[in-house]
């Protein structure tokens, strides 16, 4: 029939194939001839039963990521690439779509990667593609002004911040600065002032976490929601927590050093460390390809806790000041953890990472979320010991 046939390639539209139907004509386009509708927004559409008032907030969230994705392309584009490197690409088009639609899951994403996107030598030995730096480190700030951390008392300045980053002059991994600050990254440029560093100046409202600040002060503002200073009282706070994951999604999709693993590490990780002998910070031991390494906190934290408790409580179980496992596996998690984000804000619950992560993983998120990736706990020796994984993974060489 007619009506059946796409009005751009004339060929029939069938009932199993993507396509975009006019209200007015009832006639059909077929998804790929030239509709901007790709499959990934399809399937969400699909997802949430896609009305009007649902379709148009849904649009403008995928818009906000454009320039993003303008900048991403132009650069690529922009860059002297590896032959080995544009035919991996080729060779995971596929699976990444794949993955990208959920047709598989993690796990299988990862045993079908092509046996040669996997470094043949350990992360800490030199190859000729990525020369020793094997991970990526990324590392984010903005400037919230001072702020009460912990104790109303307590205050951390951006002055604290400016002091804690000069330990990046001795990291040997290649590094990646992003910042809403341009102080603050001319700063990170007189630190670091070699070819493995990438510093890139953002806008708050190019990422998606800061986006959330409104709907986030509207949960603070609840009558009788819990004031944990800085968690649940500064909603540019949870902010620039959740905004992790979206830099280091950006990071491993750019891929810019061309290193198998990323990791994030906050900017004051490292700053009672008082040797100036470089390092490098290499993979952990005994871990996971499938998993994202961190730190654990707490070693029996309740997992059968509601989240609300979890939330409203400012209960921890593992530490956010670091983060590391390959490319694919952040890319996987940062979905998810975006993914998990919307959920408990529908729930009128939300709070700083640690908190988010710990709820992720409980019993009720996990049945609600229904995890692919899981988290690698590394355990110290005794419980609140923050800086165990990073002190773990870090190797001093001599200049």
């Amino acid at each position: 029939m007619e009506e059946d046939k796409c009005l751009v390639c004339k060929n029939a539209v069938r009932s199993l194939q993507h396509g975009i139907t006019c209200d007015v004509c009832d006639k059909w386009q077929q998804r790929t001839c030239n509709t901007g509708w790709h499959r990934r927004l399809s399937l969400k559409a699909a997802d949430h039963k896609c009305s009007f008032y649902v379709l148009v907030p849904f649009l403008r969230r995928e818009a906000e990521y454009l320039p993003v994705q303008a900048q991403l392309v132009q650069e690529e584009t922009g860059r002297v690439r590896r032959n080995v490197y544009v035919n991996l690409d080729e060779q995971l088009g596929q699976l990444w779509e794949e993955y990208d639609q959920r047709e598989l899951t993690t796990e299988d994403f990862l045993t079908k990667i092509p046996p040669t996107s996997v470094p043949s030598q350990l992360p800490h030995q030199a190859t000729s593609d990525v020369a020793d730096n094997s991970t990526t480190v990324v590392t984010a700030y903005f400037n919230l002004g001072s702020f009460s951390k912990g104790r109303v008392d307590y205050i951390y300045t951006p002055k604290n911040y400016d002091n804690w980053s000069e330990v990046f002059k001795y990291i040997l991994n290649p590094v990646i600065v992003y910042t809403d600050s341009h102080e603050f990254a001319d700063r990170m440029r007189n630190i670091r002032r070699n070819e493995t560093t990438k510093i890139i100046v953002i806008q708050r409202n190019s990422t998606w976490a800061f986006n959330l600040r409104d709907r986030i002060f509207a949960i603070y503002s609840q009558k009788g929601y819990p004031k944990h200073h800085p968690n649940t009282v500064l909603p540019e706070y949870t902010c620039a927590t959740i905004a992790k994951y979206d830099v280091l999604f950006r990071a491993a999709h750019d891929n810019t050093f061309n290193t198998h693993y990323f990791m994030w590490l906050d900017i004051g990780y490292f700053r009672d460390r008082t040797s100036t002998t470089p390092f490098r910070l290499n993979r952990p031991p005994n871990f996971n390809e499938t998993m994202v390494a961190m730190n654990l906190i707490v070693f029996n934290a309740n997992m059968s806790l509601p989240p609300a408790v979890i939330f409203k409580n400012n209960l921890l179980w593992i530490g956010a000041g670091i983060a590391f496992a390959n490319r694919f596996t952040i890319l996987a998690f940062g979905n998810q953890f975006r993914q998990a984000v919307e959920y408990f804000m529908s729930l009128s619950l939300m709070n700083a990472q640690q908190q988010i992560i710990y709820a992720m993983f409980s019993v009720e998120g996990r049945r609600a979320l229904k995890l692919a990736t899981e988290i690698q706990v590394y355990k110290p020796p005794t419980e609140y010991n923050w800086f165990y994984l990073g002190y773990l993974m870090l190797h001093e060489e001599s200049p």
